[in-house]
């Protein structure tokens, strides 16, 4: 890393660069927001310096405002560079801020002068953030789409995973999301996504597997949590091979159980149902009535999820994906109460079509 080089580069050229490092100088809450993929922040300012700064250049003027940004600064910079070649390790960094403005400018001087070598990210997140969009937008995905369709608890989530154990190509968009694409998808998920956060990991997946000859997804509909699914993605969606896997009721309000419940059943995850169950109770009173969803609700209270479960699917979650499954004539339909032997199924009926696949299982295994 060592060296007297520090040069402006644009992001596409930065995404080339071999085991490099990209670092976010921005303010924790900006790197918080959306960052660049794998990202290291390292902040010339707090969030509460940068809002101090702002200020004296609304209030003031940009002069005076540089001023204070030096003498916050100044007193950290030892500490900044000690930072940078902490996370750096032999690795090539990538300095940005929001649009390779004066924070990135400013800090690669001194990285110059301390003679480490790195690169400045041309326009910042910003211009990579419209890199993004222009990719996505114009996004050409070659490989076929297999899509698991299922009513809500059959398991898809845990098919995808098992199958991507057996080393075929997996684009689980709920994980990318952050969210399991219903009213009650957040609980027990910490790190739900925006969009900007979802596009640059869904970028990225994609481009992992652009050369696969089909990927495997979940019949998601084009509104995942807080994200929207690109056009593309969508229509190659619509446009895949449908398998249908099904579940008995017992066991798919036992596995959402299981799944939901990370925390054990205590008040917090209960209040955090009871307003998710709010936030649908005028369609749920409409199939239940108000005496139906009253007794939802005591369920919940007294910890009887598998009863609160059950309702939601039988009376909420399957009248409304019944519709959008009836649409389609599948390729497959297999039962997963036993989820092992529904894999198995799925791994051969891939094989059988893909040839290239048994030769990822035995990766894979």
């Amino acid at each position: 890393m060592k060296g007297n080089i520090v040069k402006t580069i644009k992001v596409q050229d930065a995404l080339q660069i071999k085991d490099h490092i990209f670092i976010d100088v921005r303010s924790p809450s900006e790197y918080t927001d959306a960052t660049i993929p794998g990202a290291v922040n390292i902040p010339l300012f707090t969030d509460a310096e940068r809002s101090r700064i702002g200020t004296v250049y609304k209030q003031q003027n940009p002069e005076k405002a540089r001023e204070v940004g030096l003498e916050v600064v100044a007193p950290k910079l030892p500490g900044l560079v000690r930072q940078v070649k902490e996370a750096a390790d032999n690795k090539t960094p990538i300095i940005f801020c929001w649009r390779g403005g004066e924070r990135s400018k400013n800090l690669c001087s001194i990285l110059k002068m301390m003679m480490i070598s790195g690169y400045r990210l041309e326009g910042g997140y910003k211009a990579y953030r419209t890199y993004i969009l222009d990719r996505l937008a114009n996004y050409y995905l070659s490989a076929k789409a297999i899509v698991l369709h299922g009513y809500t608890g059959s398991g898809k989530t845990m098919i995808l995973e098992k199958l991507a154990k057996k080393g075929h190509p997996v684009l689980d968009l709920e994980g990318l999301a952050g969210h399991r694409g219903s009213a009650f998808g957040s609980i027990g998920i910490k790190d739900v996504r925006n969009q900007k956060q979802f596009d640059a990991l869904l970028y990225n997946r994609l481009e992992e597997l652009k050369d696969q000859p089909y990927i495997l997804l979940e019949a998601e509909s084009k509104r995942i949590g807080r994200v929207n699914m690109p056009d593309f993605l969508f229509m190659k969606k619509e446009q895949g091979i449908p398998i249908l896997v099904n579940a008995s009721l017992d066991v798919r309000a036992e596995r959402i159980i299981r799944e939901y419940v990370v925390n054990g059943i205590n008040q917090e995850f209960l209040e955090t149902c009871h307003k998710s169950l709010q936030a649908i109770q005028k369609k749920l009173v409409q199939r239940i009535g108000k005496a139906g969803f009253e007794e939802v609700v005591m369920a919940l209270w007294r910890k009887d999820l598998h009863y609160v479960t059950s309702v939601l699917l039988t009376e909420y979650y399957d009248p409304l994906y019944q519709h959008s499954q009836n649409m389609y004539d599948f390729e497959l339909e297999i039962d997963v109460d036993d989820l092992d032997q529904g894999v198995n199924m799925i791994d051969q009926f891939l094989q059988s079509s893909f040839e290239i696949a048994s030769e990822l299982c035995e990766c894979g295994n």
